[in-house]
Order: C-alpha cells, then sequence, then structure tokens
C-alpha cells in the first residue's frame, strides 16, 4: 500500500493571519493542468513514535496527461512515491476543474500505519478539493462507508468493523499567503477529514456470547489543510495522521495478557510547501 499521508503541521515560515481573509469571492484557475506543468515541493516528516521515520525530501510533481477539463497527475516521474500527504492523494486519481471548483476521483490509500486495522482504500468519486464560490466554512464534499477486515492476534483472529466519514471543507480566502520566499496573492484555503471508527467483536467468558468493544473510537485520524494559489496551484499542505486506541479495551489486553501488535497512538506530521514551479503561458 502506498504510503498515504504522514502529515501536516505549518512550517514557520508561512504566514495566514485572520486579518489577511479576503470577504471577495475568487475567481480564475486554482490549479493549471497543461501536460509538463511541474511543481517542486519541500516536504518535512515527523513520527512521534519513532524518529527513525522522520524525513525531510523533495518531491516532483508534474501533470502527466490532460484531456479537456480532466488531467492526472505524476510525483517524481514514477521513480518513486510522492513523499507529500496530499501528493500521495493527488497521485492516485484523476483530477477534473470546473468554473470554480477541483474535483478528485480516485482511492485515497491510508497510511500504513493503520494497516493492521484498516488496510482498505477508500474510493472517492467527484470528491471536491475547493470550490472558489463557497462560503467560508461550508462543506464541499462527504462521503461515508463501512468495510471489514481480522486483526491476526497470535493465530486467533479478531473481527474487526471499520466505519469512516471524509469531508472537504472550505475554509476561507486569503489577500495573500507567504511560503518560503515568496508571497502568492489569491489563496483559497480548504481541508479534508477523515474521521473513523473501529469496532471489535470478543467473547471475553467463551461463552459464545461476543460483545462489541470500540477499538478506535470515533476520532479524526487524517486531516490535511491544503491551499491554492491563482494561475500557480497547491502552494502549501499541511497534514496530521494520528489516532489514540481506547484505554478500556487495551486494559483488558492486558488483563488478559493479549499483545495486539499495534502502537497504543500515534502522530505523524507531514508538512510541504512549494519550493519552486514551472508553468506554461
Amino acid at each position: 500500500m502506498n504510503v498515504l499521508l504522514c502529515a501536516f503541521l505549518v512550517a514557520c515560515s508561512s504566514n495566514d493571519d485572520d486579518d489577511n481573509n479576503s470577504n471577495e469571492p475568487l475567481t480564475g484557475n486554482f490549479f493549471p493542468s497543461t501536460v509538463e506543468d511541474l511543481w517542486t515541493y519541500d516536504v518535512e516528516s515527523t513520527n512521534s513514535n519513532n524518529s527513525n521515520l522522520n524525513f525531510n525530501e523533495t518531491d516532483f510533481l508534474k501533470v502527466g496527461t490532460s484531456n479537456g477539463a480532466s488531467f492526472t497527475l505524476v510525483a517524481n516521474n514514477n521513480i518513486s512515491p510522492a513523499n507529500g500527504a496530499f501528493n500521495s492523494i493527488l497521485v492516485n486519481g484523476t483530477l477534473s476543474g470546473g468554473e470554480s471548483t477541483l474535483t478528485f476521483s480516485g482511492d485515497l490509500n491510508l497510511p500504513d500505519e493503520f494497516s493492521e486495522f484498516s488496510n482498505n482504500d477508500i474510493s472517492l468519486q467527484n470528491f471536491i478539493l475547493y470550490d472558489l464560490s463557497a462560503s467560508n466554512n461550508q462543506i464541499l464534499s462527504e462521503e461515508s462507508g463501512s468495510f471489514s477486515q481480522d486483526l491476526d492476534l497470535d493465530g486467533s483472529l479478531l473481527p474487526l468493523t471499520i466505519t469512516y466519514t471524509v469531508t472537504s471543507t472550505k475554509l476561507s480566502s486569503l489577500n495573500s499567503l507567504n511560503v518560503g520566499d515568496e508571497s502568492y496573492s489569491n489563496v483559497v484555503r480548504a481541508n479534508i477529514v477523515l474521521t473513523m471508527k473501529v469496532v471489535t467483536s470478543i467473547d471475553l467468558l467463551g461463552l459464545g456470547n461476543p460483545v462489541d468493544y470500540d477499538l478506535l473510537p470515533t476520532q479524526e485520524v487524517i486531516s490535511i489543510e491544503n491551499y491554492f494559489a491563482q494561475d500557480i496551484g497547491l502552494i502549501k499542505s499541511d497534514a496530521v495522521i494520528s489516532y489514540q486506541l481506547d484505554e478500556g479495551l487495551l486494559s483488558i489486553f492486558d488483563d488478559l495478557q493479549i499483545e495486539i501488535g499495534i502502537p497504543d497512538s500515534l502522530t505523524v506530521t507531514n508538512n510541504q510547501e512549494l519550493e519552486s514551479y514551472l508553468i506554461s503561458d
């Protein structure tokens, strides 16, 4: 599974104060889509559980194909996976630009860190990434679903039921935003949030009467905040991947001396900032 997001806090070089918000609706092209348009991103990722997984890398993102309003993106010439969490999403489907929107159709790959209890991809269709005409804090798209899988505990299978909701929201419009050494004008800010719940069924007394327990209580496990600039495209993306397993169920496992092989909690931040770009006239 591709590593999805490893995600995001704002770099200190950026500035998006509320005073910079614009009350005027934005218009124009906020994601150029000519074949070979190219963006270079500095990507920084940190893992709360394992510093060996921290990294600073560079992503090269370019338009691979373009057909009318629809186009696809390629990361690092397909030689290596995208390092940026949001880049990992963008290259895994088709983008379509409308008069004021950008939509995504493809798979949202869940992070490797979730593979023990959620290794299915989430399919999104015509999922709106931004809408220039939307009001601040307006929900743009929402997709919900569920799937099941088993968790292997030393040969015993623990059934899991995973329910999720993926939501995108228009957050605000900005007159300008500083990213690195550059100032970009007319910026739309939107986010993507994945909320998840994982339930398991356990027959603690061995009487054939299993009881449902929350392994992962309902919580936001992925949050990605994106910034798109007029005539430039994506200039910044800040992602956070995190979870906290249920302490009550973990206590039961401890009492039964059951090792589930999953960290009790995790926080990964992944920030990507535009370093340079080459856009066709």
